[in-house]
């Protein structure tokens, strides 16, 4: 829906205030204190960004359970911490 608001030029109209909370929630992680990724590894980093973009972005119930389901391994891979 074209509303002409500053976000909506920002993100081409394009599914604004999924792609504006993206940004803020990520950008929130870059302040100190503030980032629950710190001591996960840099792939395991990228790797919840791209499921919560996806998840956010497809903003489809369905697809969110079955990525969340899909692979119970992944997920403990994911929760790991190295100590």
């Amino acid at each position: 829906m074209y509303t002409g608001s500053e976000l909506a030029l920002i993100y081409n109209d394009m599914s604004v205030l999924e792609n504006h909370h993206l940004a803020v929630a990520f950008s929130l992680l870059q302040r100190p204190g503030c980032d629950v990724l710190a001591e996960f590894p840099p792939k395991q980093r990228q790797l919840v960004r791209r499921i919560v973009i996806d998840m956010v972005s497809n903003n489809n119930c369905r697809l969110l359970v079955a990525e969340l389901f899909r692979s119970p391994t992944r997920r403990l891979r994911m929760t790991s911490r190295k100590t």
